[in-house]
C-alpha cells in the first residue's frame, strides 16, 4: 500500500504553486527531522546560511550513507535514507532551502529541530520526536509530571530566536514528541509570532500533564492545531489533549508499531481516512489513563526515580541496548517504590500485563482475518471478556 516515499514518486514533479503544501508533506517533513544532518546543514547562529536539500543529501550520503559515523536512528535509516534520497532528486522538494538546524543530544535533553524554507514565505519548522537514545525516552517519561521537560523549554526558545529572522507564514510540524513540542513552542510564544503560525501538525504526538495544559495558554492558537493520529494510536493519546482529534488515518501496521509514520497510507495529496480509532486504542487508552491517575505526583516521581535509575545503572545510550536489561529489571523496581502502597505497585504490574495481553490480542486478530488489525468489535464476546479482565 502507498505510504510518503510513493507520495513523492507521485507529486514529487509538483511545485508548491502548482500544489501547495499539505498535510503529507507535513509528515514528510516532520521525517525529514529525524535525520542527523551533521555539519551539512548550518545552524541557527549561522542563519541566514542555508543548503539546499539536494546538496545537503548529497553531502551527508557521500560522507555516511550507512548511517554511522554521524549517529542516525538505527531503527528509522532504511526508510529516512530512501525518502531523503527521493526527495534529493524531486522537483518539489530538491531546491528547498535548510537552515537552523539544531540537534543536541546530553545527559539531559534529546531536542533537534530544522527550518524549510518554500516559496511563497511560507517557513516550515520541524520538531524531531523521540530518537533511539535513553536521554530521549527519560524525556518521554518525564511528561507525566507537571514541569515542562528540557526539551520542550528549547523547543519554545527555539521558536522565539528562529522566527523574528524570517519572514512570511510559519507552519510547525511534528511527529511523535516533535508534534508535542510545536504545540508547547506555539503556547509559549509571544502574540507577534502567534499572529503568524498558519497551522501546527501534532502528528501522533503526546499531549501534556493536566497540571502543565492547564498552565499552557492554548486560546490563540487552539484552531490552529492539527492532531492527525493513526487509526490504533496509543501514544498519540496519552496524557491529555486540549484540542480535537482532526483525522484518524489507516495505516498498514499491528498496534503500537502504526506510530511509524511510514506505515501511514497515502492516496493523491491526502492521508487515507480510517472510519474511526479501533478498539485496541481504545482499550490501551484507558489502561494507561487510568494507571497514570491513580497515581499522585509524588508517586509518579518516584516510579520515574527508579526507572531512571536503572536506566543509568544499564551503561546503554541507546534503547538497543537496554530493552531485556529494562524488563528483567522492571519488578524490582516495583517493589522498591516506598510511597506507593502494594495496591498501586500490583497496578504497575497490571499495567504491564495488559498491555502485552492487548498487543497479543491484536495480533491474533490480524493474523485471523488477514487484514485489518482490530481487537473483537464491542459488545463481542471477546470483547466482553477484555473489559471484564480490564
Amino acid at each position: 500500500m502507498p505510504n510518503l516515499i510513493d507520495y513523492v514518486h507521485w507529486r514529487g514533479d509538483l511545485s508548491f504553486d502548482q500544489c501547495p503544501v499539505g498535510e503529507v508533506d507535513e509528515l514528510l517533513f516532520s521525517q525529514l527531522a529525524y535525520i542527523s544532518f551533521g555539519p551539512f546543514v548550518p545552524t541557527l547562529k549561522l542563519f541566514p546560511h542555508y543548503v539546499t536539500l539536494q546538496s545537503a543529501a548529497q553531502r551527508l550520503l557521500e560522507y555516511d550513507s550507512e548511517g554511522k559515523r554521524i549517529h542516525q536512528h538505527s531503527f528509522m535509516w532504511k526508510n529516512l535514507r530512501t525518502l531523503l534520497e527521493t526527495c534529493a532528486q524531486a522537483p518539489r522538494y530538491r531546491d528547498i532551502p535548510l537552515c537552523a538546524y539544531v540537534d543536541e543530544l546530553t545527559e539531559e535533553t534529546q531536542f533537534a529541530a530544522i527550518c524549510f524554507l518554500l516559496p511563497g514565505e511560507m517557513n516550515v519548522i520541524a520538531f524531531r520526536g523521540t530518537d533511539d537514545s535513553v536521554t530521549g525516552w527519560k524525556e518521554d517519561l518525564l511528561m507525566a509530571l507537571s514541569d515542562p521537560i528540557p526539551a520542550q523549554v528549547r523547543s519554545a526558545e527555539y521558536l522565539s530566536m528562529l522566527s523574528p529572522l524570517l519572514t512570511g507564514k510559519l507552519l510547525l510540524t511534528g511527529h511523535s514528541k516533535g508534534g508535542n513540542l510545536s504545540v508547547f513552542a506555539a503556547c509559549k510564544a509571544d502574540e507577534s509570532i502567534r499572529s503568524r503560525i498558519d497551522r501546527i501538525a501534532n502528528l501522533d504526538g503526546p499531549g501534556f500533564s493536566r497540571a502543565l495544559r492547564q498552565s499552557l495558554d492554548t486560546a490563540d492558537i487552539r484552531d490552529k492545531v492539527r492532531i492527525i493520529l493513526p487509526e490504533s494510536s496509543v501514544v498519540g493519546r496519552l496524557l491529555e489533549q486540549e484540542e480535537n482529534i482532526s483525522a484518524v488515518v489507516e495505516a498498514k501496521a499491528l498496534g503500537l508499531l502504526q506510530h511509524d509514520a511510514f506505515t501511514w497510507q497515502v492516496v493523491g495529496n491526502r492521508l487515507i481516512r480510517a472510519e474511526g480509532m479501533t478498539p485496541y486504542s481504545e482499550y490501551m487508552t484507558v489502561v494507561a489513563r487510568d494507571f497514570l491517575n491513580s497515581l499522585s505526583e509524588t508517586q509518579r516521581e518516584e516510579f520515574l526515580r527508579e526507572v531512571f535509575e536503572t536506566l543509568s545503572h544499564m551503561d546503554a545510550r541507546t534503547l538497543r541496548d537496554a530493552p531485556a536489561a529494562f524488563f528483567s529489571a522492571l519488578p524490582q523496581m516495583v517493589k522498591s517504590l516506598r510511597t506507593v502502597d502494594k495496591e498501586h505497585k500490583d497496578k504497575v504490574l497490571r499495567l504491564m500485563v495488559d498491555l502485552g495481553e492487548a498487543a497479543l490480542r491484536t495480533l491474533v486478530s490480524n493474523i485471523q482475518k488477514k487484514g485489518k488489525e482490530l481487537l473483537p468489535s464491542p459488545g463481542s464476546k471477546d470483547a466482553s471478556s477484555i473489559d471484564k479482565d480490564a
